[in-house]
């Protein structure tokens, strides 16, 4: 098959690099052969190696890459000559993922938890939920009574992360959204709630996509909302279907 670009310059060959210093400069692409099919590309690194920038100690991650290839695939092996010149790069494994995605023009979206919370500078997306923006920021304020002040440590929140877009969960008070032009409050829709488990990693989901789509930023804060209030209404972490979705968006946006 003769789909190897001209420039295809690693696989089969002894290739100079560096372990400290990566470069995704060192990736290689392919032609994808079968263009008119969508099809899922999965790449495993079970052994991701970063040295940790207080320690020195080498920090191992799992990192796991799945892509629908358009008019290229990303030839392996110099995926692995990327990912190993990480091998003697002092930083945080949170640090080197942004930076991957970053050097790619690759959105980033995080659904924080306490432990870290402050490691992901420059992401595209910043999900917590309310209490986790308090333990965060080790602060404390009574939402319903002092709004003003749950401004404020959104504003602290992006002026540490330098994120792009922070959503907040709010529980029944619904979500809040917020980048650089623009802010926006959505409430909560009445529902009957079952279970609450899996609602953060729904909205997280939901919002990616929307992500991806470009949508403004009000839009990605309804949808996912919608989203994370559906599964609240089953018992057990559950998903949704998209015409399920596409529905309750119609019903209650009316759009």
């Amino acid at each position: 098959m003769n789909f190897v670009e001209k420039n295809f310059s690693k696989l089969g060959k002894a290739v100079a690099y560096q372990t400290d210093k990566p470069n995704s400069e060192i990736l290689d692409k392919i032609d994808n052969p079968h263009q008119d099919v969508d099809y899922l590309i999965t790449f495993s690194c079970p052994e991701f190696t970063s040295i940790c920038p207080v320690t020195s100690q080498p920090d191992f991650a799992h990192i796991v890459i799945d892509y629908i290839p358009q008019s290229y695939i990303l030839e392996s092996k110099s995926l692995k000559l990327y990912l190993h010149s990480f091998r003697n790069h002092g930083a945080f494994h949170e640090d080197c993922t942004i930076k991957i995605a970053k050097e790619k023009d690759i959105p980033t979206a995080v659904d924080p938890k306490k432990e870290n919370f402050l490691s992901y500078k420059g992401v595209s997306l910043f999900k917590p939920n309310l209490k986790e923006l308090k333990e965060g920021l080790n602060i404390d304020f009574d939402f319903n009574k002092d709004a003003p002040e749950f401004i404020n440590a959104v504003k602290s929140l992006e002026d540490i992360l330098q994120n792009n877009i922070s959503l907040i969960t709010l529980s029944e008070n619904g979500v809040f959204i917020k980048n650089a032009t623009a802010q926006h409050f959505l409430p909560a829709h009445i529902r009957n709630i079952s279970d609450v488990s899996g609602a953060g990693d729904t909205v997280i989901s939901v919002a990616c996509l929307c992500l991806l789509a470009e949508m403004p930023i009000e839009d990605i804060a309804a949808i996912s909302n919608i989203a994370g209030g559906m599964v609240c209404e089953y018992s057990g972490v559950v998903s949704i279907k998209k015409e399920s979705l596409l529905n309750e968006i119609h019903e209650l946006l009316g759009e």
